[in-house]
């Protein structure tokens, strides 16, 4: 019975090939239409195309394109922009200018929030204490009450109200750091879901959500620290414990978007001034929400150096066996 059944399937396969075959072989020309710039299947389509940059350009990307309907655009926050003196009391003024712009425009809109910036930002930071800092000043009170509290590291560039040019880095593993991130990236959720505008929910124009809170930019390293001699006084070293803290925020925060991690987490302790081990690696590459696993993110996508060969392609590392 079993061969019968095979010689069966058999000839049924070779039937369906041999019609198959005859019904679509092609007797004439193919013959190719160029599509039109102009066409609406070359239009806006969510992650497909170009992503506007903080209304940069630096890709010469023809202008009609940036400025139509064919682009998602990407922002990057301090946290200072969403609170500063007082806990809790948020300010949502430029991400809603952000948000309604794509709304505007047809765009999807995606960010990600900074706890530190090492050299004078432009907007949004709050100056304290003789320095600048991009995390809020209520919070710098906080640490500085603590057995570890923040610290300051030379910059560039002169604050604009006379201070003295020093950055105030957050002691990462601060208890009031981690669980205030934790609140910041609940009470964006929380606005996202809850607001509108012309009738279109926020949460329908975003598109993902970066990983961030940790290192300069928010990039996972501290590449851009400037006084070496002064790095991590006394209990400020990130541990691996924090990281995950600081990523579990916001994968609870946005368990419906797009979560991006960034590169140099993965960097396994290539750089001295990363300092990201290999189980924090492993976390994020297995972690996901309820959308799917995290993606990463990489600037500058397509530039073979060595943060390209060292990271991805030739990684020797692993944890757990893994």
């Amino acid at each position: 019975m079993k061969q019968l059944h095979k010689m069966l399937s058999r000839i049924i396969i070779l039937l369906l090939l041999f019609f198959s075959q005859n019904s679509y072989s092609q007797t004439s020309p193919i013959t190719v239409t160029q599509i039109p710039f102009s066409d609406p299947d070359l239009g806006y389509t969510p992650g497909r195309g170009a992503e506007q940059w903080e209304n940069e350009n630096v890709a010469f990307i023809p202008v009609d394109s940036v400025d139509s309907p064919r682009t998602d655009i990407y922002r990057r926050f301090q946290w200072t922009q969403f609170e500063t003196t007082v806990q809790g009391a948020y300010n949502w003024t430029k991400f809603d200018d952000y948000v309604k712009e794509a709304i505007d425009h047809n765009w999807k809109f995606s960010f990600g929030v900074m706890a530190f910036l090492p050299f004078n930002p432009e907007q949004g930071d709050e100056e304290y204490d003789d320095g600048f800092a991009s995390y809020p000043s209520y919070l710098h009170e906080l640490m500085q009450g603590e057995t570890n509290p923040d610290w300051q590291t030379n910059t560039v560039g002169p604050c604009t109200s006379g201070c003295s040019g020093m950055a105030w880095v957050p002691n990462w593993n601060s208890e009031y750091f981690l669980n205030r991130w934790g609140a910041l990236n609940r009470a964006i959720a929380h606005h996202i879901d809850t607001s509108s505008y012309k009738g279109v929910p926020y949460a329908n124009v975003i598109q993902y959500v970066d990983i961030r809170g940790y290192g300069s930019y928010g990039e996972w390293n501290q590449v851009f620290i400037v006084d070496s001699t002064k790095r991590y006084p006394a209990g400020t070293r990130i541990t691996v414990a924090s990281q995950k803290r600081i990523v579990d925020s916001v994968k609870v925060a946005f368990p419906n978007f797009p979560l991006v991690f960034m590169i140099a987490a993965l960097d396994c302790n290539l750089l001295p001034n990363v300092d990201n081990d290999t189980e924090i690696a492993h976390y994020v590459l297995t972690q996901s929400n309820t959308w799917g696993k995290f993606g990463w993110r990489r600037d500058s996508y397509g530039h073979e150096d060595w943060y390209y060969d060292d990271y991805l392609e030739a990684n020797p590392n692993s944890y757990g066996g893994a």
